[in-house]
């Protein structure tokens, strides 16, 4: 696993407020619930599914954000029509930002659905000419790809239940019910899942203020069909080509996330078998086949004291990424005489 190491930092204000209320968008014109996660496309089609030689004609894509968080730098383009294609580039609306120069700072936002209101979706358009080069009565199918590269985040937080040995004891004795461990998740296009048996049992041995150490799993998945990029550290360095193939892009700028371990409010906690990931440091981690990557650790709570009811835990963990999915359609160019 190639690890890189960069800081950041946010509060558990901020998070609480990602969960419970998320910023406002658009309204836009659904025709249904839509199903995934992340930004979606919703449309992508020519106005016309058979043109003539030398026709102009417009490629439309829709996009929306049907996820919980906020889409920024976002750039949209259409590729596979090959250069016989003329595209007349100052029609098109100037905040659907290209996606053949990926630089920080650019591309447009598309906010996430809130309770009432569905999750904001833009509309581009591409102004075309068909080929001229089509001979008289042929019939030429083409292909056309229209994508978007957007950068998301994700972000999984879980309880975990300390139980003292006591307690555990007299539950199992009575057939009481075991505290319940929570999981909040952010509705993204890689999810991630935190593992661990719990409730954790505890006793204390001496008097050092008490400890607990156990086992810790984190597996990040990419469930949507897109991919997960991180060509650098950072934002800065992506510069991916959009004209290449999705297997271009996953050779050449790999599948990777940058992800990072917290403890909101927690002061005494030990991360052992993780080094990279102390003191809260984002972690860039390689996606297994561009699809999963696991994280082993073990997790130490100090300076438990000597309690005699259920204390509960948080761990949060974060991951930050562009991602870039397609949808093609396709259209016939019919030969006119000239």
């Amino acid at each position: 696993m190639n690890l890189k190491k960069s800081g950041f930092r946010y509060g558990i204000l901020s998070l609480l407020v990602i969960f419970s209320v998320f910023a406002s968008g658009c309204v836009s014109s659904g025709s249904g619930p839509e199903t995934g996660n992340g930004v979606l496309i919703t449309d992508f089609k020519p106005e016309f599914q058979k043109v003539y030689s030398g026709e102009p004609v417009n490629f439309m894509l829709r996009v929306k954000n049907i996820g919980s968080e906020k889409a920024t730098y976002s750039k949209v383009c259409v590729v596979g029509l090959g250069n016989e294609w003329v595209e007349n580039k100052n029609l098109r609306d100037k905040t659907c930002t290209d996606c053949f120069n990926f630089v920080t700072g650019e591309g447009f936002e598309l906010l996430p659905p809130t309770e009432n209101v569905e999750g904001e979706e833009k509309v581009c358009v591409w102004h075309y000419t068909a080929p001229t080069t089509v001979p008289n009565g042929m019939k030429i199918p083409y292909t056309a790809i229209g994508r978007i590269y957007y950068y998301y985040q994700s972000t999984t937080v879980k309880s975990i239940t300390i139980l003292p040995q006591d307690e555990m004891r007299r539950i199992e004795q009575t057939g009481g019910v075991l505290p319940a461990e929570t999981t909040v998740f952010s509705r993204s296009p890689v999810q991630i899942t935190i593992q661990n048996d719990g409730p954790i049992r505890y006793w204390q041995t001496d008097d050092s203020g008490g400890s607990v150490t156990f086992p810790l799993a984190i597996k990040i998945d990419n469930v949507e069909a897109g991919f997960g990029l991180m060509s650098g550290d950072g934002m800065a360095e992506h510069h991916v080509n959009p004209q290449d193939s999705p297997t271009d892009v996953q050779d050449r700028y790999y599948n990777r996330v940058k992800a990072r371990i917290t403890f909101p409010g927690d002061s005494n906690v030990e991360l052992i078998d993780c080094d990279d990931f102390k003191d809260g440091k984002s972690v860039v981690i390689d996606l297994w086949e561009g699809k999963t990557a696991l994280i082993n650790c073990k997790l130490k709570f100090k300076n438990i004291g000597d309690i005699s009811y259920p204390v509960q835990k948080m761990i949060q963990v974060d991951a930050w990424y562009g991602y870039l999915i397609e949808q093609s359609a396709s259209i016939e160019v019919i030969g006119k005489p000239v």
